[in-house]
């Protein structure tokens, strides 16, 4: 009796789909991605981002990790989704389709996992939300929802702190969960120095040099894109260059002139000579 007991157990838990044994979080991350699409959905997006930026340095996490960037990066205009998502969200909380917590929730789920996300495109995006000074729920509304939102930042700070954890060398000195709007436009500085092409930055931890576009070969120095006291002339950078290269040229064909007219009054005073 307890031998068929042992048997029809196990069958029925496999029947109602129940797992005889319990699954690790890492078994069962690694499970849920091969599951999803080819093309995933932004829901699972998000979830591959939070996979990424887990903290963790256990063995069976870091797999997963590397899986999910893997993934994730494998989807060219994965950070335009995110932008685009959030954009989506932000029309809707304007329309009164959605609350300003729902919002708020999604732009915290939306920028800060792009903070463990090394790539161009995600830097580009985030650059773009520093001057994102709203706080949705506490520019307007009632007294009590402005004061339930009161601490929910502003996109431009959310930016800056994912930003504060990419960068390495970061223009603001100091903890990145820390940072005021005041930080978020020192931020905004350096990225538009970024965006204009006169600046480089390096992820943490990777010592290539990248811009918007991707990997750099060099790191642009803005004292290199001054023009230098004779350009600012009007006169371009070789003019001194080749003004010595002519001198000596000039100087031979005048001195090939006296020369000539040397030898010609020479000949001429020796013919009166013999006439």
């Amino acid at each position: 009796m307890n031998r068929v007991k042992n048997l029809i157990l196990p069958l029925l838990l496999t029947l109602l789909g129940i797992n005889c044994r319990a699954e690790t979080w890492a078994e069962g991350s690694l499970e849920l991605m091969k599951r999803m699409p080819e093309d995933p959905s932004i829901e699972d997006m998000l979830r591959l981002a939070r996979f990424a930026g887990n903290e963790s340095e256990e063995p069976d996490v870091l797999e997963v990790k590397k899986r999910a960037w893997e993934k994730l990066r494998a989807i060219p205009d994965f950070a335009d989704r995110f932008a685009n998502y959030l954009r989506e969200e932000r029309e809707k909380f304007k329309s009164l389709k959605e609350s300003a917590s729902h919002y708020n929730r999604q732009r915290e789920w939306v920028i800060s996992p792009m903070g463990k996300l090394p790539h161009p495109n995600v830097v580009r995006v985030l650059g773009e939300y520093l001057s994102d000074t709203e706080r949705p729920g506490y520019d307007g509304g009632t007294w009590e929802s402005r004061v339930a939102h009161a601490a929910t930042p502003a996109n431009a700070v959310l930016a800056a702190e994912a930003l504060g954890q990419l960068i390495e060398k970061p223009p603001v000195q100091k903890p990145w969960d820390s940072y005021t709007e005041d930080d978020a436009k020192t931020w905004e500085l350096w990225y538009a120095q970024v965006k204009a092409g006169t600046r480089t930055y390096r992820f943490k931890g990777d010592p290539q040099d990248y811009n918007l576009q991707g990997p750099v070969s060099k790191i642009a120095d803005p004292s290199d894109l001054r023009p230098h006291r004779h350009e600012a002339a009007g006169s371009p950078a070789t003019a001194p260059a080749e003004k010595t290269a002519t001198f000596p040229i000039a100087a031979l064909v005048v001195a090939c002139g006296v020369l000539g007219a040397a030898l010609w009054f020479l000949l001429k005073k020796g013919v009166r000579q013999a006439a």
